[in-house]
């Protein structure tokens, strides 16, 4: 949503930049209003943003435990199990990384952002850890390891 506001309509945004800056030109008394209103526009866009990115990182993280939990749930042997938990986080590391171009504005914002959703797996995953058998707690741990080892 975001994406299409700041790419989409840029004539609009520079026009409005253009008449606010006319306006003050006009009415200087005005000058305090319109940084005040300029301000709050800006800062409405940054904190829409924000909970934005923290909404897809909660629905990627919950579909890839969701899976997670599939795979556990299987009597496949423990190699099995691990091969499809780390098949999950291959496709939550891609979506992630996805995720961090698509919204990144330079490489180290886009590194950051992708580490926000590593962060959140990982700290869901040993969450979810203590709840589960030993021999399921035995394949979080080796995915905890993965996702770790990209650091």
């Amino acid at each position: 949503m975001l994406e299409n506001v700041t790419k989409s309509d840029v004539v609009a945004v520079v026009g409005l930049g253009l008449a606010a800056a006319v306006i003050s030109e006009l009415l200087p008394s005005a000058r305090p209003a319109i940084r005040s209103a300029i301000q709050f526009g800006v800062d409405l866009l940054i904190e829409s943003e924000a909970e934005a990115e923290a909404e897809l990182i909660h629905s990627l993280v919950s579909a890839t435990l969701r899976a997670i939990h599939k795979d556990l749930s299987s009597s496949a042997d423990e190699g099995e199990r691990r091969a499809a938990v780390t098949e999950q986080l291959q496709h939550f590391k891609h979506q992630a990384r996805k995720h961090a171009e698509r919204w990144g504005s330079d490489a180290h914002d886009r590194h950051h952002r992708y580490r926000r959703h590593v962060a959140r797996l990982e700290t869901r995953l040993a969450e979810e850890k203590r709840e589960l058998a030993p021999r399921d707690q035995r394949v979080l741990d080796y995915a905890v390891e993965a996702l770790a080892a990209e650091a």
